[in-house]
């Protein structure tokens, strides 16, 4: 990769992270475990529900939140134009500048929602590969448009059906890449238990 791709990605993790302060990220953590993790092991004693699905609806907050903080609540209500970009762009490696932004952009916003995917197709391990992924697609698609749709709203963003297709492809991705891992595990605790 040439020096030119390397700048255009670090000028663009820059730009997309610049209002985050660190201690936002851990208040999210720390205000997560404070409101589901402690709640949740009472409620685990007293209504015998196991304490994973507890840590695994913690994970799921905490990524929720994280993508917001990320989408939506690192801007200033009013910053952005709050357009609607109704048409498909991807952006290319070869051309200009813009399009060279663009495509990092949207592989940025697929890795975002990859960790999205891996934890809630979570919700549905018990079904069959396919639908595991296509509710999981559908989940993505759901908090993806509401995203948008906020962003339009507060104008801390634009709603853009690029963002829409590129943050369902990473929870299509994080969906198979998790519902994989699953199997795999579930297949090695299965083959240790009968030993």
């Amino acid at each position: 990769m040439s020096s030119y791709y390397i700048e255009e990605l670090q000028d663009m993790l820059v730009e997309q992270t610049s209002g985050i302060r660190i201690i936002d990220i851990y208040m999210i953590f720390i205000m997560g475990a404070l409101l589901i993790l402690v709640p949740g092991y009472v409620v685990h004693i007293k209504k015998d529900i196991p304490y994973r699905r507890v840590i695994h609806l913690y994970f799921v907050i905490v990524c929720a939140l994280n993508i917001l903080l990320i989408t939506v609540f690192r801007r200033d209500a009013g910053s952005k134009s709050g357009n609607v970009v109704s048409y498909f762009d991807f952006g290319s490696l070869q051309g200009s500048k813009r399009a060279v932004r663009q495509m990092i952009y949207s592989v940025l916003n697929v890795l975002l929602f990859v960790p999205w995917g891996v934890l809630v197709q979570l919700f549905w391990k018990e079904e069959k590969f396919f639908k595991r992924i296509v509710m999981s697609a559908l989940m993505g698609f759901i908090f993806s448009a509401s995203i948008e749709i906020i962003q339009h709203i507060t104008k801390t963003g634009v709603f853009e059906i690029t963002d829409l297709a590129t943050n369902v492809s990473g929870t299509v991705l994080g969906a198979i890449l998790g519902t994989v891992l699953t199997m795999i595990i579930m297949r090695f605790t299965k083959k240790n238990e009968l030993k």
